[in-house]
């Protein structure tokens, strides 16, 4: 099954274009829910330069989610590159 990303407009404010979000999602490092949140996951990838994203988004339905957050990947998140 083939999922369908939707783009909220948030995600694009730390100047990450969507080519690069799509490339880390499609080779994840790590993918899990966020704590504390409902519907609400990260994924750490590498975009197609070798930078480490910290991606956040939410889960419409089975097949569609949204992303809302990319970024950098902080250093609070690389713990979970362990797991």
């Amino acid at each position: 099954m083939r999922t369908t990303i939707e783009f909220n407009n948030a995600c694009f404010k730390h100047g990450i274009i969507e080519e690069r979000i799509r490339y880390a999602l499609n080779k994840p490092q790590y993918e899990g829910p966020l704590e504390d949140y409902e519907n609400k996951y990260i994924v750490l990838g590498f975009d197609n330069s070798g930078n480490l994203l910290e991606i956040f988004y939410n889960r419409i339905n089975d097949e569609t989610i949204n992303v809302f957050h990319a970024m950098k990947c902080r250093s609070i998140f690389y713990p979970l590159l362990d797991e």
